[in-house]
C-alpha cells in the first residue's frame, strides 16, 4: 500500500513497485489507507507512506495505528526530511531509521 498525497509520486512510487512485480493499492490520505485496512478486502503486507499528508492523519499515525492493529504489517516512512519526528516511531522504526539515514549520508559522502 502507498500512501503519498502528491499524486505524481504515488503513481512513479507505484510504477517502481509494480515493476518488481509488486501489487499495489494507491491511497491519497491516512484516513483512506486506514479505512482500506480495515475494510480488509486485499490483504497488505506493506504500508509505504509519506510523514507529512494532508488530512487530520499523517503517516505516523497510520504507521502507529496499524503496527497496534496487525502487528505482523510492514511500514516504511518516507520524509524529504531526515530525522522528522523519529521520536514518534516505535523503537524498531527508529532503529530502521538510523540505518538508512546512516547509508544515505555514507553514500553523500562517497559522492563528495
Amino acid at each position: 500500500m502507498i500512501v503519498e498525497d502528491d499524486a505524481e509520486l504515488r503513481y512513479l512510487t507505484a510504477a517502481l513497485l509494480e515493476d518488481e512485480q509488486m501489487d499495489t493499492i494507491q491511497c491519497g490520505s491516512a484516513e483512506a489507507a486506514l479505512a482500506t485496512l480495515l475494510i480488509g478486502r486485499r490483504q497488505v503486507a506493506m504500508i509505504f507512506a509519506d510523514v507529512r499528508l494532508r488530512g487530520v492523519m499523517d503517516g505516523i499515525y497510520l504507521a502507529r495505528e496499524g503496527k497496534m492493529r496487525w502487528p505482523l504489517l510492514r511500514v516504511i516512512l518516507t520524509s524529504g526530511r531526515p530525522l522528522e519526528r523519529v521520536g514518534e516511531l516505535p523503537p524498531a522504526a527508529v532503529r530502521c531509521a538510523m540505518v538508512l539515514l546512516k547509508m544515505a549520508l555514507h553514500t553523500e559522502q562517497i559522492e563528495e
